[in-house]
């Protein structure tokens, strides 16, 4: 949003969201977001002070794969980029789904079915274990 933009409250979340999802991706898995709005009444505008709570990092644990065959799991293993210890990414997840045109094969499956994906972290460890998985389109 910039100044002069009208400010609904699905524009704001994800905005809010979005900034979320940055910090997600650099391993901030739990980063909360906190925004603190100013009024001016007589100007009849608001301002946002942003603040983020980052949170530890969080790093790639175990990968599983669900609902494939023994086939493209091995495949999807060869595919996948994040090696276990590496900040973990979560916009990584998406990329991978999304291959257009690195591997066809896996852009072909993916395109006919619905990819889900579930992080499990551990905040103990810091580890997040995936799980990917792959569902019939209804």
């Amino acid at each position: 949003m910039h100044a002069g933009d009208f400010a609904d409250d699905s524009s704001l979340r994800q905005n809010w969201k979005l900034i979320e999802r940055q910090y997600h991706n650099r391993g901030y898995i739990k980063a909360k977001v906190e925004p603190a709005p100013t009024i001016d009444h007589a100007e009849k505008t608001v301002g946002y002070v942003v603040s983020v709570d980052p949170g530890p990092v969080y790093t790639m644990g175990a990968l599983t794969i669900d609902n494939v065959t023994d086939d493209l799991r091995a495949a999807m293993l060869a595919a996948w980029k994040i090696p276990a210890g590496s900040v973990f990414n979560e916009g990584s997840i998406l990329a991978f789904f999304a291959t257009h045109g690195v591997n066809p094969a896996l852009e072909q499956v993916f395109s006919s079915v619905n990819c889900r994906y579930f992080m499990h972290p551990n905040d103990n460890t810091h580890l997040v274990d995936l799980t990917l998985a792959l569902e019939p389109k209804r």
